[in-house]
C-alpha cells in the first residue's frame, strides 16, 4: 500500500511540475510571442499595430509608374510582445535557435479569404532573398520589398514562420496602388 501511495504522489508531482508555469504569452517553443507589429519604411513608422486581435485600419499606398526600380518600396518589420515592447525574432527573444528551426519572415497575399503566394497588383520579395549571393545587411531577414505591377488593391499578411507553421499572422493589411 505504501508503494501505491508513493507512486500516486510521484505521478501527481510530475503532473503539477509539467503543467505549472505555462504562460499565455510564451509558446511551447520557448520564445517571445508577437502580439502586434510595427511596419517601417526606412526609419519612418508607416503602420503601428500593437493589438493583433483588432483589424488593421490603415492602408499602405504605393504608386505605379511602370518603373519597378522607382516604384518599389522596402519595409522592415518589428513585433510587439505582450508587454508592449518591440523585438525582432531571434535577437534577444529568449530562445536559442538550432539549425532548421529559426523563425523567418513570410509575406503572403490574401485572396478570397485564402493565403496565396502571388498577386497581379503587387510583387513581394523578401530582402534576404533579394540579396541572395550578395552582402546581407543586419535586419534583412525581417525586411521585404513591395513592387507595384499595376493599379489596384491587394491585401497582404505578415507571418513569423517557425518551421512549417506560423507563430504569428498579422491581420490583413490593405495595399492601394495608385
Amino acid at each position: 500500500m505504501k508503494t501505491y501511495k508513493l507512486t500516486i504522489a510521484l505521478i501527481l508531482s510530475l503532473f503539477l511540475a509539467t503543467s505549472c508555469g505555462h504562460s499565455d504569452h510564451d509558446d511551447s517553443h520557448g520564445h517571445t510571442e508577437a502580439e502586434g507589429f510595427q511596419l517601417l519604411s526606412g526609419s519612418t513608422v508607416v503602420l503601428d499595430h500593437k493589438n493583433n486581435s483588432k483589424a488593421v485600419t490603415t492602408a499602405l499606398e504605393l504608386t505605379y509608374t511602370g518603373n519597378e526600380k522607382t516604384d518599389e518600396k522596402e519595409y522592415s518589420v518589428k513585433f510587439y510582445n505582450h508587454e508592449g515592447n518591440l523585438f525582432v525574432p531571434g535577437k534577444g527573444d529568449g530562445h536559442n535557435h538550432s539549425e532548421g528551426e529559426e523563425e523567418k519572415l513570410k509575406v503572403m497575399f490574401l485572396k478570397d479569404g485564402k493565403k496565396v503566394d502571388a498577386d497581379d497588383v503587387l510583387k513581394v520579395e523578401l530582402a534576404h532573398d533579394a540579396h541572395a549571393g550578395g552582402a546581407h545587411t543586419d535586419g534583412d531577414e525581417w525586411s521585404f520589398h513591395l513592387a507595384p505591377q499595376k493599379k489596384g488593391t491587394a491585401q497582404i499578411v505578415i507571418l513569423i514562420m517557425h518551421g512549417d507553421h506560423p507563430d504569428f499572422e498579422s491581420q490583413p493589411i490593405s495595399v492601394k496602388v495608385n
